[in-house]
């Protein structure tokens, strides 16, 4: 009877755990990628600490508190903030591996196929028109040809 009480426990606990380590909590160190990088390009991850901090602090998920503590998902894959997180991992990348554009285009993609797995995908790059200047929207709306140049 007690054999049968230690797997109902057992299997309570990994149920459990699971649920756990679901909660969205940052874990790209023990993403596939990562480890394959050069540690020139995971040095722009964690600046020589813990996985992820150095990109977390520039993309202010860090958490406050005493030791470190991972970002939530939320926060390091925002849709939002992913091209922030490329362009820094672009340009440390770029300082830190001599300027070697494979370490740059993994260093990149194991970030976004990170967030990718966890179920964020980047935004659409935002482009703003040029917009008129008052004199070109005056003559415009006079029905004016613009001025030559």
């Amino acid at each position: 009877m007690a054999y049968h009480w230690h797997i109902i426990f057992s299997f309570v606990f990994l149920v459990l755990l699971s649920f756990a380590a679901a909660d969205g909590v940052q874990s790209l160190g023990s993403s596939d990628g990562f480890n394959g990088l050069r540690s020139c390009a995971r040095g722009c991850y964690n600046g020589g600490s813990h996985d992820g901090s150095m990109l977390e602090s520039k993309l202010e998920c860090d958490k406050p508190g005493l030791g470190y503590q991972p970002s939530d998902n939320d926060c390091f894959c925002r849709p939002d903030l992913q091209e922030i997180a490329v362009r820094h991992l672009s340009t440390c990348v770029y300082t830190s591996c001599t300027q070697n554009q494979l370490d740059i285009s993994s260093a990149t993609q194991v970030y976004k196929d990170y967030c990718s797995s966890a179920g964020y995908t980047a935004a659409a790059p935002v482009s703003v028109a040029a917009q008129p200047t008052t004199e070109e929207s005056q003559r415009q709306q006079h029905g004016q040809a613009p001025r030559a140049q």
